[in-house]
């Protein structure tokens, strides 16, 4: 068995059903920190200390933003009793490193790799709810709904379901309808939200449309952050349409951006023509201009954007 293991994800519930999987034929008390509130050295010293009581501990470390980043200078050097241990790390022990992301020229990272091994965590949240709602029936698009609710937030969404489960607890049977009432429709500005918000608008579906610029102003993001978003995303899949000849990786070197941005602006932009989004575009800026220039309120130049589209 391995003393040293890395965990690249950022889901504590799927982290710790996979840490409850490494320690059950082990049995060592298990202790989670985070980065940002415990020392690391305090954390070294517990490791390299011998114990009576508690012989064997299984220690997670979560929050390590220092495996995300090209680190150096004092953070480095804070640090250097970590790297010591991944060398050589006590065998009455366990240690997790909890990350995000792995930086590839990170000098912990690649000391990791070489000494420790990677736990892979499988994230499948369908089956997850499915599994919690063991002794409840559903609406059959109830998983869809909720995860349209939770804005695939697994850890919301899991919490969202224990609570359904409670306020049913008695009928065992969960709807529609209930998640309408209970769960709270969490929502950020986030590109998948905004990429909604624009298919909506081109495909003239006011109703929905609405629905969602309700729920942005729900969740306190302002009308100037709305239209910037907006438009920032429709520039670019206006870009992208000029040069679809072009594949992902050119058009990314020739507007001095990543790849990823470009492929689900081709996607998004698939649909659609150039003058369609140039249409957009313009109305967009128009508004901008008149709220600017006060001739107009922020939320009623929204939705009367939103409805003018729709005609």
């Amino acid at each position: 068995m391995n003393n040293l293991y890395y965990i690249v994800n950022d889901h504590i519930s799927f982290i710790k059903n996979k840490i409850n999987e490494l320690n059950k034929e082990n049995q060592y008390e298990i202790t989670y920190y985070d980065y940002n509130e415990k020392n690391i050295k305090e954390i070294i010293e517990e490791l390299d200390t011998y114990n009576f009581l508690i012989p064997h501990k299984l220690i997670v470390l979560t929050s390590c933003t220092f495996l995300s980043t090209n680190i150096k200078g004092k953070e480095m050097d804070e640090l250097e009793a970590l790297i010591k241990y991944i060398e050589h790390p006590n065998i009455d022990h366990i240690l997790v490193l909890v990350t995000e992301k792995l930086h590839d020229k990170n000098v912990i990272a690649t000391k990791l790799k070489k000494y420790g091994k990677r736990l892979e965590v499988e994230v499948n949240i369908k089956d997850l709810i499915k599994k919690a709602l063991q002794g409840y029936t559903y609406d059959y698009d109830f998983i869809k709904t909720l995860l349209y609710y939770t804005n695939n937030d697994i850890d919301l969404t899991l919490n969202e379901v224990e609570k359904l489960k409670i306020l049913k607890i008695e009928e065992k049977n969960i709807t529609k309808e209930d998640i309408i009432l209970a769960v709270r429709r969490n929502i950020d500005d986030s590109d998948q939200v905004f990429f909604s918000f624009i298919d909506h608008i081109l495909n003239k579906n006011r109703k929905r449309a609405l629905e969602i610029y309700e729920d942005l102003k729900k969740a306190n993001i302002e009308e100037t952050k709305i239209i910037a978003t907006l438009a920032s995303q429709l520039r670019l899949m206006y870009q992208v349409k000029c040069l679809e000849d072009h594949n992902n990786e050119e058009i990314a070197s020739h507007l001095k951006t990543k790849v990823f941005p470009i492929k689900k602006a081709r996607e998004r932009a698939y649909s659609y023509s150039k003058e369609q989004i140039a249409k957009l575009l313009s109305d967009l800026f128009d508004i901008d201009y008149k709220i600017k220039t006060s001739t107009i309120d922020k939320s009623l130049a929204i939705e009367l954007f939103i409805y003018n589209q729709g005609k």
